[in-house]
């Protein structure tokens, strides 16, 4: 089960996956659009050489187990509850 989530500006993206079989639960964060820059072949080379050294070649993803993702799922309750006007003073 997957969901995705756009940042409010249209920039960015969100998605939240639950992988039943290892039980646990992935966020990654995207950067939406083409960029005008090409990527250095130093950034290339290192990207390479971290997903043969630790096998994900995202760093951006946060992988809870259960009982993490429980945690984060009350806090974002908790903050939910909190209306915007008071954020701001």
């Amino acid at each position: 089960m997957k969901k995705c989530f756009d940042c409010s500006c249209g920039c960015e993206m969100m998605s939240v996956e639950l992988d039943y079989d290892n039980n646990e639960i992935y966020i990654s964060f995207w950067e939406l659009g083409d960029k005008d820059t090409k990527t250095k072949m130093s950034h290339k080379l290192r990207h390479i050489k971290y997903i043969l050294k630790e096998g994900n070649p995202y760093s951006d993803q946060i992988c809870f187990t259960t009982d993490e993702f429980k945690k984060f799922r009350d806090f974002v309750n908790e903050i939910s509850l909190i209306k915007v006007n008071d954020l701001n003073p």
